[in-house]
């Protein structure tokens, strides 16, 4: 994983709320992914949220929102933005370029840790490629 000394990758966990997640439903999901960026070595350093009534297309977050979250990636220092649901490439992509790092959604996060727990070659073979922040761990 990462090598003695190695400071962990700061991360930022960002979620949309729509209207049908409850606030105790919403915030159990927030502190899942949490769990599972610490089992990926990750340091959670911020959680940034919105309510909508559905998800940007163009990048999951509303455009205000998406230059907030750059601020913050910027404050904290974050390497990488998980999002706590599944997006499609091309939002990850614009999302990506609006914040200025690494973007990870749920299902990305989830094949990660898999993917560093695969123990035979077969295993390994079959989970994707890291992300390109996790490869350096």
């Amino acid at each position: 994983m990462r090598e003695v000394g190695q400071k962990p990758k700061r991360a930022i966990v960002a979620a949309v709320q729509l209207p049908g997640a409850s606030d105790v439903e919403f915030e159990a999901s927030l502190t899942e992914l949490r769990q599972l960026a610490k089992t990926l070595g990750f340091e959670v350093v911020g959680t940034f949220t919105q309510k909508r009534a559905s998800f940007d297309s163009a990048g999951y977050l509303g455009v205000g929102k998406r230059k907030e979250l750059h601020e913050q990636v910027l404050l904290d220092r974050a390497d990488i933005v998980l999002v706590d649901h599944e997006i499609s490439p091309s939002q990850a992509h614009n999302l990506e370029k609006e914040v200025g790092c690494e973007v990870m959604d749920r299902t990305m996060v989830i094949l990660e840790i898999f993917h560093r727990h695969a123990r035979s070659s077969a295993a390994r073979a079959a989970s994707p490629r890291p992300c390109s922040t996790c490869a350096s761990d």
